[in-house]
């Protein structure tokens, strides 16, 4: 269910920044590597994934899942590297310069959620017991890019923190470049989630103390949304 979220966000994400050429550019090479992700994973579910303590069909499934997502996000990367080759992107419609040149609030917002993002990905991932165990959430059957282990399977909570890594580059490129459009993604993407949690924890699936990660989301989706009222307001 996770995963389902964060590829709405991404879609959202790439809807809003199909023309915006900085996005478009190093979109191409996060999903590449997302690729190599998604394949090399599979390949580590199908060799030993029946060492895991999971149903066989079970596994099948992820093994489906990330094979199929290797492939469209291979070929979304695939077309927009021709599209971006071709130019055949409106110039009017593309912007590579900042679109305001001061830092204010609203980007610095989005800067500082986007090193959020960084910290609990790497915290999901060098510690993935560790922050599941935080959160009350159940262990994980996946043992994960494990040096150690001879049976070496990234599980969904693995593929989630380098998901949100990536999410977190898409906002150092917004705020680089100073990109509303995917700014306004950001707090499209942070009201759902924060939805998304909130739905989860209410229905008992989640502890409560869950609400803590889009917690920072939410207030920094709050903020901005204060700072554009108090502009519209002064206008």
């Amino acid at each position: 269910m996770v995963l389902a979220l964060f590829h709405g966000i991404f879609a959202i994400w790439f809807w809003q920044g199909k023309q915006l050429l900085p996005f478009m550019r190093v979109s191409v090479i996060t999903r590449l590597l997302l690729v190599c992700v998604y394949w090399v994973s599979a390949m580590q579910a199908h060799s030993s994934g029946r060492d895991l303590n999971l149903p066989v069909s079970l596994v099948d499934i992820y093994i489906v899942y990330l094979v199929m997502q290797g492939a469209i996000d291979f070929i979304g990367s695939m077309t927009t590297a021709v599209l971006l080759r071709k130019n055949e992107i409106p110039s009017s419609r593309t912007p590579i310069k900042p679109v305001i040149s001061e830092l204010n609030l609203e980007v610095k917002n989005r800067f500082l959620f986007a090193l959020y993002m960084v910290a609990i990905g790497a915290w999901m991932l060098s510690s993935t017991d560790g922050f599941l165990s935080f959160f009350h959430l159940p262990e994980s059957e996946f043992t994960g890019w494990s040096v150690n282990s001879k049976s070496s399977v990234p599980g969904p909570i693995h593929l989630t923190g380098i998901l949100i890594i990536v999410l977190a580059l898409y906002n150092f490129v917004a705020v680089r470049y100073r990109l509303v459009e995917l700014i306004t993604a950001g707090v499209r993407g942070g009201l759902f989630t924060s939805l998304f949690v909130l739905l989860l924890v209410t229905s008992g699936m989640l502890h409560p103390i869950t609400l803590l990660l889009p917690a920072v989301d939410l207030i920094s989706v709050g903020a901005i949304l204060f700072i554009r009222l108090k502009k519209v307001l002064k206008q």
